[in-house]
Order: C-alpha cells, then structure tokens, then sequence
C-alpha cells in the first residue's frame, strides 16, 4: 500500500498475539521540546501553547475563556486544540487498504490536546482546587462529546509529564485520543471485575474502597467523597489510584461537588508523591465505563461491577525486556509501603 503524503496512519491487530499497534508515521516529525538541551528559556520562547502564540496552534475546539474573549485568542484559562501530530486523523485518505495478514483499520478519529493552563512552568501538584476541578469538567466533557463521532469507539485521556514518560512538551497538557477500535478492547481490562462480581454478586471495586475505607494497609487517604489507595498489584513504584466512594462507573456521573472533592484529594495526593521528587516523570490515566461504546448487555453489568478512577503511574521503575516479553511487570515497592510513604507526606490518612 502506498503511504499518503503523511506517512502512514493505520490500526493494525497482529494476527498471532492479538495485539494492536497504531502506524502514525507523521508523529515521528513532532519537535522534542526537551532535548536535553540547556535550552529551557528557548524552548518557552518558542512553545505554541504559550498565550499569545495561538496562531502557531490548530484552531481551538473548546476553551474556558471569560465572555466576550475572541476565540483562538489570550485570555483563555483551558484551551482545547486537535493535534498538529495526531495518532489518528479526521477523516480517512482516499486509497487507503485494509488487506494484510490480519486486521487492519485506518487510523479514523480524534486526537485532541488540551492545554491546561496558560503558564509554561506551572506544576500540576501547585494547580488549585479550582483549576483541577474545572480541567476535570472540561476532560468530562471532551469525552463525551468524542463520542458522538461514529468514527469513534472509546476514548482515552491520559497526561504525560516528563520526557520518560512520553511528553514532548513541556507546556502542562492532557491528550485525548478517540479511537475506532470497539469496545472489546475496554473488556478485557475489565474481565477481572466481571469475574468477581459473577462469583459474588457484589461490585468488585466497591468492595476494595470498603476495605480501603476501614482502615486496610493500602489505604493512602481519603475524604468523603474519593479515596486514594494503593493498588494491590501495582505496575510501577507508588502508583496510585483515586475512586469514588460511592458506586459510579463513569467520570460523567460525579457531580459539581463530587469534582471539588476530587481535585483536593487529586492535589492532595500529587503534592506527597512529588514532594520526594518534585521533577520525577509520571502518567495519569483516566479508567471509565463511559469511554466506550457499550452494547446494552455490557452496559448493564458495567453499571453493577465497575468504578471509574484515576491512576497515577511514577516512571521510576524501567519497562525492560521481561515487561516487553510478558504481560506481567516487575517493580520495587510493595503496595503497603507506598501507602504508608504517600499516607504520611499527604498529611495522614483521616478525612
């Protein structure tokens, strides 16, 4: 097949691991603003999600503005803008095959960055309550509204902060990629939960942020409406992750309150595991029923067994061969360990 003049730009599923890989030749152009250059005050000068360079920038989707603000314009708060370097593309080229060994897609969809705040040096753990809060209402709403594409079948949000960790620009952003693969992709992440719920009739996650809440050794801390907690087999040192206490299974059903709740644990939380590292590299990711297209039947035991949350992934420990030759990982810090560390930098594990 020949590839379009940039690059090419395909989902394609291994036909002996199952496995998918996005091709989006046209990412391997995108500038590194890191570098490891002792080029810091260059690389403000010349970011294009500063304010004021937004004509270096596709024009935005969405912005928190104050009213009456020209869009693509200063005085924006959070601004929303698609990709100049996307995984997946808008529309699909003319031509394009999908013939080969096994599965292969074009690579239909949405990749989206939003910019989280206009200051080039500002650190998510120093954001205030408000600016989390309202970054989480405008990721809710983005997600959603991804959706309605046909093209598209779920969601990812994810924030990468640090050259390790995937960013190649410093600027503070999220990204959401909105893909054409279905549902079954989400199911198999949650085939443990439905496991658990058919053999006990009881939603695998509630159950967890009961234990949590009772005082269990993986708990972090919580307030009254999240809890912060220490997964049980973690993927890399100090991950964490934050879940509602009551039973929710997407990111749209917290309430404005709900929000609040969450951006103080969420800062919280940030605050005792960057304190020791305060330019170490880190991942979150957003985990939510919503993010998919569900049939009714999937719905209908997503909405008894399933709670939404946020993992927060430190990339201390390296992805070497072992992880990249199985599904397992090895890491350093047992779960009980990070809560107790992130339990006490956090200011206890009371209310």
């Amino acid at each position: 097949m020949k590839a379009s003049p940039s690059g090419l730009h395909e989902l394609r599923q291994d036909p002996l691991t199952g496995r998918w890989s996005i091709i989006a030749e046209s990412r391997g152009a995108k500038p590194s603003r890191y570098a490891g250059r002792s080029a810091a005050r260059k690389a403000i000068s010349e970011c294009p999600f500063c304010p004021g360079r937004e004509s270096l920038t596709p024009p935005e989707v969405a912005a928190l503005r104050p009213p009456g603000s020209a869009p693509d314009g200063p005085g924006w708060r959070i601004r929303v803008i698609p990709n100049r370097y996307p995984a997946v593309r808008g529309v699909r080229a003319a031509g394009e095959a999908t013939r080969g060994p096994g599965r292969r897609l074009p690579a239909i969809g949405r990749h989206e960055i939003v910019i989280e705040t206009p200051q080039h040096t500002a650190r998510a753990e120093s954001y205030t309550e408000r600016q989390w809060a309202e970054l989480l209402g405008l990721w809710r709403n983005r997600l959603l509204q991804s959706l309605e594409d046909p093209a598209v079948r779920q969601v990812q949000i994810f924030r990468n902060q640090g050259e390790s960790a995937g960013a190649s620009q410093p600027h503070p952003h999220t990204q959401l990629l909105g893909l054409p693969l279905g549902p079954e992709e989400l199911l198999e992440d949650w085939a443990g939960a439905r496991r658990h719920f058919r053999r006990t009739g009881r939603c695998p996650f509630c159950d967890e942020v009961r234990r949590a809440a009772r005082g269990g050794a993986r708990r972090i801390a919580q307030n009254q409406d999240f809890i912060a907690l220490a997964p049980w087999a973690p993927r890399f040192r100090q991950e964490a992750w934050i879940l509602p206490r009551r039973h929710q299974t997407g990111l749209e059903e917290a309430t404005a309150p709900e929000l609040i709740g969450l951006a103080r644990l969420l800062r919280r939380l940030l605050r005792a595991l960057l304190g020791a590292d305060p330019g170490g590299p880190w991942n979150l990711t957003l985990y939510s029923a919503s993010q998919g297209k569900l049939n009714p039947r999937d719905r209908r035991w997503a909405a008894r067994a399933y709670h939404w949350r946020l993992a927060i992934l430190p990339r201390t420990d390296p992805i070497g061969g072992f992880e990249c030759g199985t599904r397992a990982v090895i890491t350093t810090m047992g779960p009980e360990r990070t809560a107790a560390a992130l339990g006490g930098r956090s200011g206890g594990r009371g209310r």
